[in-house]
């Protein structure tokens, strides 16, 4: 006898977990009682469940008394348990989160929030739950908060009431067990509308209501890809519904907590953005994620490929059934050149090494797919892909177990191939001319600094999208009469991408007329704006002024980007609209404050320390951003504050 791990499978399931929480945002604080089915296998004197800095009292075994203990990791429930039983363990709890569930926005009550993130992070700062991924339960959460706030959590709602004139209580239900760090809570001021898929599953997506117009580009694509997805994997959906969420200043830019994403809000675009940035590849990846690390998991972190290659390498998919298989194939050289940019500086690892980039296990994971895929043929690759995740199901999976299936459907031995893939460094030699089979994208694969030289404008007219995109990027290589003519064909061509890509290259007020570079302000790309009103401000001081007035009403990506970019420009422009500018300079400090997300702080501090201009205001809204739950932010806004100090 002696104490049992709840992740020791040997000696006991834990089967499910119903909670009735209730949080305090305002303490950020949670408190609850939870209800834990189990079956023991073999007898012990007592059970164990991760749970970290929580209060616990009130240990119920089969609703008899037991005795229950904590510390800062775990939970422990003293009884004699007896082998071959069924056992239900009840406590109270409470817990102030250290990390996992987040409480945004309370300070100034601007959009305030509560969202969690488990992978990484670990469900049981908030849950008692499990922390090892191969303890898997259904979880159905009862969850109490403050009127007027959307409450929303893996599962479908099953009942919303009105606790008293301050709370009210929402309960959800889950049908199938998942990793606990898989369970989500999101709560905020919400709007949502729903869709159904062609077989029936609501899509249910939420927004801001400040957001309201931004919901198609948002959202776009979305039941096309499910769509999609549910017919190319061939296993259908395993969720009751599926519902997307986007909260402010996630850590990530999406997870995929189990029917219920959590992604980051400057994601939620309007048109022209769409074309910038959008939400489609990780809309599609955490879609992906449903059917691979949801429904089956990997048994530990060298099989990680498992969960993100494949959910990398189905969102691609999807892709391409949207923007086309040139797209594909350009998304492909994307990932090798970032893998072969790997190995040069040493970085890349085993496709197994559970400490391997994200690159590798999501980029490297793709490739290997894509490949397997060439050589097996598509038959045998889904109906392997299919057969693997009937086969595990609600459980946990190794890299063996797959290449086992894929070996079996195919009849072929693989074991050089997944050896070359899976314990090979580097990225494999000759992947890209046998995994490219795109014409256009197989000629921009030609064109290299060496080569580019010998290129014409007429080589450029008969060339496809991505070629010609390529040969823009290599253009400081060209003959200078043969870049503006290309340039030149480029801007006329009214293709946005290009232009794009056009004023990322401009060197200088020579590489163009000056009105066609004028005329990159006006394109439907908040990147483009923001590129062409820099250059032509440092190239043409003589004309600042009337570039700031045309472009005084554009206020950009979410992100401000351009609208941060334009106030800083207008205050280091001698005498620009003096009447005005004391109020853009309170404009960009403001914009340092917290009720803003910290792509758009981070913005405004740069220009104001740029322009020596962070005042007590931007100090101080540093040092709190130094204390920010996203480490990226964090960090910068320490070495902001060592700059400043310095």
């Amino acid at each position: 006898m002696g104490i049992s791990r709840a992740q020791d499978e040997q000696t006991v399931d834990f089967l499910s977990l119903q909670a009735d929480i209730s949080i305090d945002p305002f303490k950020k604080k949670v408190s609850g009682k939870t209800k834990f089915k189990l079956n023991v296998l073999s007898k012990s004197d007592s059970v164990v469940i991760d749970g970290r800095f929580m209060k616990v009292s009130q240990g119920l075994v089969n609703s008899k008394k037991a005795n229950i203990f904590s510390n800062d990791q775990f939970i422990w429930i003293k009884h004699k348990f007896k082998g071959g039983k069924t056992y239900t363990i009840e406590f109270n709890y409470e817990v102030f989160p250290k990390k996992c569930m987040y409480f945004v926005g309370w300070e100034t009550m601007n959009n305030p929030q509560v969202w969690t993130q488990g992978q990484g992070k670990y469900t049981s700062n908030w849950l008692p739950s499990f922390d090892d991924t191969n303890e898997k339960l259904e979880f159905d959460l009862s969850v109490t908060f403050l009127k007027g706030y959307e409450i929303i959590a893996n599962g479908e709602k099953i009942e919303s009431q009105v606790v008293n004139d301050k709370m009210i209580k929402v309960t959800y239900n889950m049908e199938k067990p998942m990793s606990s760090y898989l369970v989500a809570l999101a709560i905020g001021k919400y709007e949502s509308y729903e869709e159904v898929s062609n077989l029936g599953i609501p899509l249910l997506f939420y927004h801001y209501s400040s957001d309201a117009l931004k919901t198609e580009p948002s959202f776009r694509y979305s039941k096309q890809m499910f769509d999609f997805l549910e017919s190319e994997i061939g296993v259908s959906y395993p969720w009751q519904n599926y519902k997307q969420v986007p909260v402010h200043d996630f850590l990530y830019s999406g997870m995929e907590n189990t029917g219920t994403t959590i992604f980051s809000d400057r994601f939620m675009v309007d048109s022209v953005e769409f074309g910038d940035k959008n939400y489609v590849n990780v809309n599609a990846h955490e879609l992906a994620h449903q059917w691979f690390g949801d429904l089956v998991t990997a048994k530990s972190g060298e099989h990680h490929w498992l969960q993100e290659g494949f959910a990398t390498y189905y969102a691609l998919l999807a892709e391409k059934e949207v923007f086309g298989d040139a797209y594909y194939n350009n998304v492909l050289v994307t990932y090798a050149n970032n893998l072969l940019e790997q190995d040069k500086t040493g970085g890349s690892t085993k496709l197994l090494n559970p400490k391997s980039s994200s690159i590798t296990f999501y980029q490297k994971g793709c490739w290997l797919l894509h490949r397997l895929r060439q050589v097996v043929g598509d038959a045998v690759f889904r109906t392997s892909v299919k057969r693997f995740l009937d086969t595990y199901q609600y459980r946990n999976a190794e890299s063996f177990q797959f290449i086992a299936i894929v070996e079996e459907e195919s009849g072929e031995d693989l074991t050089a191939f997944f050896d070359l893939w899976l314990n090979t460094v580097y990225f494999p030699e000759n992947a890209l001319r046998l995994g490219i089979t795109n014409q256009d994208v197989q000629a921009a694969l030609d064109l290299t600094e060496e080569n580019i030289g010998s290129k014409t404008s007429s080589d450029y007219n008969e060339a496809g999208f991505y070629s010609k995109k390529k040969m823009i990027s290599l253009s400081s290589k060209m003959n200078d009469s043969v870049k503006k003519e290309i340039f030149s064909l480029a801007m006329d061509s009214n293709t946005i991408k290009l232009r794009q890509e056009v004023a990322k290259q401009l060197e200088g007020p020579l590489d163009l007329e000056k009105e066609r570079l004028e005329s990159l302000l006006r394109d439907a790309s908040y990147v483009t704006n923001e590129i062409a009103l820099y250059k032509l401000w440092q190239w043409f001081p003589d004309n600042r002024m009337s570039y700031l007035d045309e472009t005084k009403d554009i206020i950009g990506s979410s992100a401000l980007n351009f609208r941060t970019l334009w106030l800083a420009l207008s205050l280091a422009t001698e005498n620009y609209d003096r009447d005005k500018a004391m109020a853009n300079y309170q404009e960009l400090v403001k914009y340092t404050g917290l009720d803003y997300s910290f792509e758009i702080r981070k913005n405004a501090m740069e220009y104001l320390v740029m322009l020596d201009a962070c005042n007590t205001t931007c100090s101080e809204n540093i040092k709190k951003a130094s204390k920010h739950h996203n480490w990226r932010f964090k960090k910068f806004a320490e070495q902001l504050l060592k700059e400043i100090e310095n």
